[in-house]
């Protein structure tokens, strides 16, 4: 499955042997984005704390852990501005 789509081009993530599911953060970073952009419908609508509490999975061939959480407490932040 290595044609995962990128996440939004604002986050560039290293991928390693056990990493977080990259379907799961591009999902998640895609949200933040239409959040943001105001494209985001209701159900994809997502907050600050939502993005603390989400639990991704680990999985073969992820994308690096530290740097996805990096990126997600970035999200926080610009969604807290916004």
């Amino acid at each position: 499955m290595d044609d995962v789509n990128e996440p939004a081009s604002r986050y560039a993530f290293d991928v390693v042997m056990r990493g977080y599911d990259r379907h799961l953060v591009h999902d998640l970073l895609q949200r933040v984005e239409k959040t943001l952009t105001g494209t985001a419908n209701e159900l994809e609508r997502i907050t600050p704390d939502a993005i603390r509490m989400a639990k991704l999975k680990v999985a073969f061939r992820g994308y690096h852990r530290s740097q996805v959480d990096a990126a997600l407490l970035d999200c926080v932040r610009r969604l807290e501005k916004a």
